[in-house]
């Protein structure tokens, strides 16, 4: 069974007070993957705004590995409950 997750999500970089919008998705989790085949994509709604770039691929850098890392425990919590 396939899950897609989706999580919008505000944030702004430190120092700054204007606030970015945007969403990380995870198409494809399954309990069939490992969870480094698991893709975790992030956008943000205005690309074309750097410090919304910069917040983007910080995001993406840093927390794909958490995000990978708690569908792994997701993961084999489900095995154990079927």
């Amino acid at each position: 069974m396939d899950v897609n997750l989706l999580f919008p999500n505000t944030g702004r970089l430190h120092g700054s007070e204007k606030s970015h919008k945007g969403k990380l998705e995870i198409p494809n989790l399954s309990e069939e993957y490992d969870p480094s085949e698991i893709d975790v994509e992030v956008s943000a709604n205005d690309e074309n705004n750097d410090d919304a770039y910069q917040l983007k691929e910080h995001l993406r850098k840093k927390g794909t590995p958490i995000v990978r890392e708690k569908m792994k425990q997701y993961i084999a919590d489900l095995k154990q409950g079927w």
